[in-house]
């Protein structure tokens, strides 16, 4: 849970968890139907997903990295259906922001999201 000093009614909190699965469960988080109303689902795909040229680096990316290590990469666009017999984590996590300012609630909250 992160907090500001100077904006006492304003907090952002972060709940993460790890799994051995490629993003199947849909309430890791045992959320009320309400809250799962409110989501939004933001699935993060390691090699499709567009990065922006200025934070690109090709020694990162996953599309050209092989591991000498474990003999593992480079992924193609189908790594998440080959690697479903390996090994494979998913990282759930949920984000709650609050901003308890009246007038200004909702948009600031959902700027937050869009944003982080």
């Amino acid at each position: 849970r992160y907090t500001c000093p100077f904006v006492e009614k304003f907090s952002i909190e972060i709940e993460t968890y790890y799994r051995p699965d490629a993003g199947q469960q849909t309430n890791i988080f045992n959320l009320s139907a309400a809250e799962k109303r409110q989501r939004i689902l933001d699935t993060i795909d390691i090699v499709r997903d567009p990065i922006s040229p200025g934070e690109y680096k090709p020694e990162e990316d996953p599309k050209l990295y092989h591991s000498a290590k474990t003999g593992r990469g480079p992924l193609g666009d189908d790594w998440l259906e080959a690697a479903a017999g390996g090994p494979l984590m998913c990282a759930y996590k949920l984000c709650k922001v609050e901003f308890r300012y009246w007038g200004m609630q909702s948009k600031i909250e959902q700027f937050i999201h869009d944003v982080g």
